[in-house]
């Protein structure tokens, strides 16, 4: 999916490049980019939300991505203290005409692929052919270079089994929304805190822009490839630092599946985590706990260089969590990042303004980790050769 991914990435600059005026909110730049990314992956539709600003991806996007709202809040409620009785009722958490229009949409190009042979490289194939059971582990060369914050699998998570049930329409159209919702506004928030940081540090971006200088100049002209981005190292400490001081979510939860016995703690005190509770694991208490992280609240890469990186106990960075129930889009997420990321920085100084927050305060309510009163940064164009 990657080259999707750059195609979106070379599209935003384009039209960054018409538009007037150079302070801009960056979060709604970023999500217009993420829902392009996620139509085209996901959904195998081509669409352009800086043109078309009010496209039904981007209308419908907005609408279920804002779990603020109180009706959404209550259902999500409901269905967390008496499940049973919100399934009975058939209440849905998301609206049905957002459902259906998905429904349709799913249905539509499942349709066209099989009528006419067409073989695209997005997720509504990969679908297709875990339903079909073709769907197969493929180890690659890059495992190796991954990025810090990748969601490693253990080895039994790569077997799949001869006998997986295949997946029911409505469990293939579910992945696609779950992809949808993960994408649309989360990720474009780590894109907008990231540049929030090195616009407030020039030696940082000087830095990150001069190892995007050196990778664009050994393509030749060329667009960036996958090989290319996971080479820098330190764009990719940049994005590591990025997800632990602002994790997307501040808390995860577990299932405890058997009794389990604490022994790490204080002396002849027994700690039993029974089978069958819920455990909250604070995320953001993790990455900002100072005897893992000196000075937590300051912003440094460094952390993640080849020296310190190995020093981060386990379990002690979770952007996207950890063991079997981690965020199965870690790399896909982390090579939206970067994709975007070094398409604007070759292209654009990122730049305080008036309007920059500083000290930034985060919204506050049943959401992701965003800005209160939104992020605004000043941009100036470079000269790309």
């Amino acid at each position: 999916m990657f080259t999707m991914i750059v195609d979106c990435s070379e599209n935003m600059i384009k039209e960054l490049a018409t538009f007037t005026g150079h302070e801009f909110e960056v979060k709604n730049l970023f999500i217009r980019f993420t829902n392009d990314v996620i139509a085209s992956c996901a959904f195998g539709v081509r669409i352009n939300s800086f043109r078309d600003k009010e496209n039904v991806f981007y209308r419908y996007g907005k609408d279920i991505t804002n779990f603020g709202r109180v009706k959404v809040f209550l259902k999500m409620m409901g269905y967390q203290l008496v499940p049973k009785l919100m399934a009975w009722l058939e209440i849905d958490i998301f609206d049905r005409e957002h459902v259906q229009f998905f429904i349709d949409l799913f249905r539509q190009s499942v349709q066209e692929r099989e009528q006419h042979g067409i073989v695209r490289p997005d997720m509504i194939h990969l679908l297709m052919q875990a339903n079909k059971g073709k769907l197969r582990y493929q180890p690659t060369d890059h495992e190796e270079v991954e990025g810090f914050a990748t969601a490693k699998e253990s080895n039994d998570e790569k077997v799949v089994p001869e006998d997986m049930v295949k997946l029911s329409e409505n469990e293939m159209v579910a992945q696609c929304l779950i992809f949808f919702l993960a994408g649309f506004d989360i990720i474009a928030s780590v894109m907008t805190f990231l540049l929030y940081e090195v616009a407030l540090d020039p030696e940082i971006q000087q830095r990150l822009y001069e190892e995007i200088q050196q990778v664009s100049e050994s393509l030749d002209g060329k667009s960036i490839t996958y090989d290319a981005l996971q080479s820098m190292r330190y764009l990719d400490m940049v994005v590591s630092e990025t997800l632990r001081k602002w994790p997307s979510q501040p808390a995860t939860d577990r299932l405890c599946n058997q009794d389990y016995k604490v022994t790490d703690v204080t002396p002849n005190v027994d700690i039993i985590i029974p089978k069958g509770c819920i455990v909250s694991i604070p995320i953001a208490g993790l990455h900002y706990d100072p005897a893992i992280y000196p000075d937590p609240t300051r912003f440094d890469p460094e952390r993640f260089n080849d020296e310190n990186k190995h020093k981060i106990p386990l379990g002690a960075y979770l952007p996207f969590g950890l063991g079997p129930r981690n965020c199965i889009a870690s790399r896909f997420a982390l090579m939206e990042v970067k994709a975007i990321v070094y398409q604007l920085l070759r292209n654009y100084e990122f730049k305080r303004s008036e309007r920059t927050p500083v000290p930034l305060k985060l919204a506050k309510g049943f959401a992701s980790t965003s800005a209160e009163k939104g992020i605004y940064l000043q941009l100036s164009p470079r000269q790309v050769e």
